[in-house]
C-alpha cells in the first residue's frame, strides 16, 4: 500500500461517515418532528447521488464534472428565483 491509497482511503472513509451521519439526523428530525418514519429519505438521496456522479461518467474529467455540475446548480436556483 501505497502513502495515495492509505490516504485515499481514509478520506473515503471519512466522507462515507459523514454521508451516514448526515442521514441519520435527516431521519431523527423528520422522525422527532412528525413522529414517522419516512422511508423515501433514502430515496432522495439515491437520485441526488446518481445526479451527482452522471457528470463524472460523461465527461470522464472531474474538473469537467464539477463545473457541469455547479453551473447546473446555479442555472436551477437562478429558475426557481431563490436569487431575487
Amino acid at each position: 500500500m501505497t502513502a495515495q491509497t492509505i490516504i485515499q482511503s481514509l478520506a473515503s472513509g471519512l466522507l462515507m461517515g459523514l454521508l451516514y451521519g448526515l442521514i441519520a439526523v435527516g431521519l431523527a428530525l423528520i422522525f422527532g418532528l412528525m413522529d414517522v418514519v419516512n422511508f423515501a429519505h433514502g430515496e432522495f438521496l439515491m437520485i441526488a447521488n446518481v445526479r451527482d456522479v452522471l457528470p463524472v461518467r460523461v465527461f470522464r474529467d472531474r474538473s469537467l464534472a464539477v463545473g457541469a455540475a455547479g453551473r447546473r446548480g446555479v442555472v436551477r436556483v437562478w429558475r426557481r428565483g431563490l436569487f431575487s
